[in-house]
């Protein structure tokens, strides 16, 4: 199972909230989860709120690498796209 898109919020604990703890919880696992602030921040930002990691993709049942930014020129949006790549799963 996949769940991914712009969640409008972070797992730095910025917000307050617990939306991402609430998916891993639920057997997701967060891509980001092992990927530097800094490199994946997929929110520009804007002159009122710094960069952040708003997008999101949460896998469960599924092997993944770990989410990756894809670069989106300014004028076609203010967020990056993210992928992973999916994983062959191994039958014994």
């Amino acid at each position: 199972m996949i769940v991914a898109g712009d969640i409008n919020t972070d797992h730095d604990g910025r917000f307050g909230d617990r939306v991402v703890e609430m998916m891993v919880n639920a057997g997701f696992t967060n891509t980001w989860a092992d990927v530097a602030r800094d490199e994946r921040l997929t929110w520009r930002g804007s002159d009122r709120f710094e960069a952040t990691t708003f997008d999101y993709i949460f896998v469960r049942g599924l092997n993944t690498s770990p989410a990756r930014l894809n670069w989106v020129e300014a004028d076609e949006s203010d967020h990056h796209a993210l992928s992973v790549t999916i994983q062959p799963t191994v039958s014994e």
